[in-house]
């Protein structure tokens, strides 16, 4: 079954071409449609994402000042100054020595304890000595764990 255009009628042929004209039309719209929709659609969500991230970043930021600011306040303090410069040998020291490195060590603890208190940000302040050994550990339900 063939179909000969050219046998047509020119009242035939310009009623084909506007009904062809009026389905390929419409369709051809809601094409374009659907992708520039699409488009926008995911440029939508990019700007989220690019909004969600920078938020995110921002605040990881934040916490990381706050830390920085947090770690040289606390290297600041008398006490805990006393405290790291404290020499943890088992060798045997004078009495007074001893002394001076335990109440250095309460007086840390001390500061650690209200500087937990004061910003609730952190859980747990942890003192380690020059060799990454554990020596204080305050958490925010005041739990010492000395070494």
């Amino acid at each position: 079954m063939t179909f000969n255009i050219s046998c047509l009628s020119i009242r035939a042929k310009l009623t084909i071409a506007l009904v062809s004209c009026a389905i390929f039309t419409p369709a051809c719209l809601v094409a374009y449609t659907a992708i520039i929709e699409e488009q926008t659609l995911l440029e939508k969500k990019r700007l989220e994402l690019q909004h969600l991230l920078h938020t995110k970043s921002q605040f990881a930021k934040s916490l990381l000042d706050t830390s920085a600011r947090g770690v040289l306040f606390l290297s600041q303090v008398p006490a805990v100054r006393i405290f790291s410069s404290t020499n943890f040998s088992k060798k045997r020291k004078p009495t007074s020595t001893r002394m001076l490195d335990q109440f250095a060590k309460i007086n840390s603890t001390e500061v650690f304890v209200d500087f937990l208190k004061t910003n609730p940000l952190y859980k747990q302040l942890t003192y380690l000595d020059n060799n990454g050994k554990e020596r204080l550990r305050v958490t925010t339900r005041s739990h010492v764990k000395n070494k």
